[in-house]
């Protein structure tokens, strides 16, 4: 063999290794492919290339890079764009490989819709941005040859608005650094993506590839959602914390969007709607882990939401849960609007509801034995117009209840609850003895009424204290009897007797101002006591400070003014008097025709420019 004749002897050339002719050659060979068999020394340590832009939109001219294109190799050249912006933008005019792209400033485009740029990204390559403001766009494709991480620096944005592929699925994105990362493309790649910093706003259909590997978005970062889009591809999403500036680890960004699917928590999360309308019609499984709702944008639910840590919401947009929804957790509102339409919607009835500073708004009426706690002076349940929302169990808490929107909402248990009661409009029904025993008052506004319902146990719905304030609303008997605290008026109102003999007794300490208090559905005796509708004032110095004819009975559309006898001593009834009175509105019609007259009888003496001297006219 030829390496038997291989010897070492000395030799001027090579010191102690000497070699003949033969064995020169041999060594040569074996030099020569022991080199090409090992890995290139310069393999992926490419160079930096500074994109000059003074030719030409060409990304392969020369020219445009100072002396020479980068390399068309993934192991290669990284392409970089600094500085002022050139006379000419780059453009790919053919597919090729890349190291790695970097933005060092703002307001770049790398364009070349149709032509792919396949990333290795190994080291120091990828996308990498270090602006703080403004945004880089690249419309070009990017084929994902490696695993990928992607450093977007704090307040700046890139927009890759070309089709984002991979050569597999294991072909991992990461999208780190603190700035924004928008997706518009009709992205194709099969790998997973995690957010681990900063935001990935999808904003198109397929935004994150095929739903083959999945999205995980870390503590702190956000995926957002903007464009108006239906994200139909059924997307597994994985989420924690509560994202970019506590915005949410999902965030609506703009407009009216809406994903597929399924949301996983893998700690206690939020998804957040900044403004417009997010639907997540997949199904969230929370496990242990808390949801939060926040931002002023409005938020859907329409998928089933499970977990037993339950759902909070925060700000002062809108959350929707429309699915038939088994967590256990319980709900809290803490600002803004849930929207409800069936028991389901806030989970398992064994979780309660606590009503802080917000809104609990039933969509479709229903009954619920759901434990309510009423947190804050601003509690509100709101009923829509024809629908009927039946509490059946206690309300309790230290906190006031007002009653919205021109629904119903009925009380048929002992309520325990401490604060105010407000009806601003619709109906508030007290249907049971206690259901308004503990509030000290009940304030009935414009639009709204106070209704007594039927109660088993008696005639004590409201407590014997509780001051009843009428600001241009409706006290409506239902034809019960009710003993309460003082009566005032802050505006003309009514009291409405019912159907069925009432008797109703208020505090005497009750004023009406300089309001009108109007009678409707009486019964009785005009000018007698004692008739089959009664109101009482146990006091006889309410009789000094008010008027008779601040209190109109309404009898077959005749008005009567109030007469008051002293029955029992000290307590004062309120009848019906022998003075017939115009109904209200003919009264001011009357008024204004007088006015009317008085000033066309003035006219004459006052020189009134409707005179003239031509013949017939005065």
């Amino acid at each position: 063999m030829l390496t038997d004749r291989l010897h070492f002897r000395q030799n001027p050339f090579c010191g102690a290794l000497k070699l003949d002719r033969r064995e020169w050659r041999l060594w040569l060979v074996l030099a020569l492919t022991t080199w090409v068999a090992l890995p290139r020394a310069d393999a992926g340590s490419g160079s930096d290339v500074i994109w000059t832009g003074t030719a030409s939109t060409d990304f392969e001219a020369n020219a445009n890079w100072g002396g020479s294109a980068p390399t068309s190799s993934t192991t290669k050249d990284t392409a970089v764009f600094t500085g002022s912006l050139t006379p000419f933008q780059a453009s790919l005019t053919t597919n090729r490989g890349l190291n790695g792209i970097r933005f060092e400033s703002s307001g770049w485009t790398l364009g070349g819709s149709g032509f792919t740029v396949q990333l290795a990204g190994g080291g120091s390559g990828g996308i990498t941005t270090t602006n703080s403001s403004g945004t880089n766009t690249i419309s070009a494709g990017i084929l994902l040859n490696v695993l990928q991480s992607w450093s977007i620096a704090t307040g700046g944005t890139l927009n890759l608005s070309g089709v984002l592929s991979s050569v597999d699925a294991t072909r991992t994105l990461t999208v780190a650094g603190g700035g924004t990362t928008i997706f518009s493309g009709n992205n194709t790649y099969t790998s997973a993506t995690n957010v681990t910093v900063g935001t990935l706003i999808a904003a198109s259909n397929n935004a994150l590839g095929t739903n083959a590997s999945g999205t995980t978005v870390s503590s702190g970062a956000t995926l957002g959602f903007q464009g108006g889009i239906n994200y139909s591809t059924t997307e597994a999403l994985t989420i924690s914390g509560v994202g970019v500036g506590s915005a949410g680890a999902v965030e609506n960004v703009s407009g009216v969007n809406s994903f597929a699917g399924t949301i996983t928590l893998a700690a206690a999360s939020t998804v957040g709607s900044a403004s417009g309308t997010l639907t997540l019609s997949g199904a969230i499984t929370a496990g242990a882990n808390l949801l939060t709702v926040t931002g002023a944008g409005d938020t859907t639910f329409s998928g089933i939401v499970s977990g037993s840590a339950g759902l909070t919401k925060t700000g002062a947009g809108t959350l929707t849960v429309s699915g038939v929804n088994t967590y256990t957790g319980g709900s809290t509102i803490n600002a803004g609007t849930v929207v409800i339409n069936s028991a389901s919607s806030l989970g398992n009835t064994s979780g309660g509801l606590t009503l802080n500073a917000g809104t609990l708004k039933v969509a479709t009426g229903f009954t619920t034995t759901r434990t309510i706690t009423l947190g804050d002076a601003a509690s509100t349940i709101s009923v829509d117009p024809a629908q009927t929302f039946t509490v059946g169990t206690a309300i309790g808490g230290t906190g006031s209840l007002t009653k919205a929107g021109t629904g119903t909402l009925t009380l048929t248990a002992a309520n325990t609850f401490s604060g105010q009661t407000t009806v601003t409009s619709g109906t508030l029904s007290a249907n049971a003895d206690s259901a308004l025993g503990s509030t000290t008052k009940i304030t009935v506004n414009t639009g709204g009424s106070l209704l007594l319902g039927a109660s088993t146990a008696g005639s004590n719905r409201i407590g014997n204290s509780a001051e009843i304030a009428l600001a241009g609303g409706t006290f409506d008997t239902g034809g019960f009897s009710e003993t309460v605290g003082k009566l005032t008026l802050s505006a003309s109102s009514t009291l409405n007797f019912g159907s069925g003999p009432s008797l109703l007794t208020f505090d005497g300490t009750s004023s009406l101002g300089s309001s009108t208090l109007t009678i409707l559905n009486w019964t009785g005796v005009i000018g007698a006591a004692g008739g089959t509708d009664r109101l009482l004032f146990d006091n006889s110095s309410f009789v000094g400070g008010t008027s008779t004819n601040q209190i109109l009975f309404n009898i077959g559309g005749a008005y009567y003014t109030a007469d008051f006898k002293t029955i029992d001593g000290n307590t004062v009834e309120a009848v019906a008097g022998m003075s017939v009175v115009p109904e209200p509105s003919t009264i001011f019609a009357v008024g204004l025709l007088g006015l009317l007259i008085g000033w066309r009888e003035a006219v004459p003496s006052l020189g009134s420019p409707f005179r003239s001297s031509r013949k017939g006219w005065k």
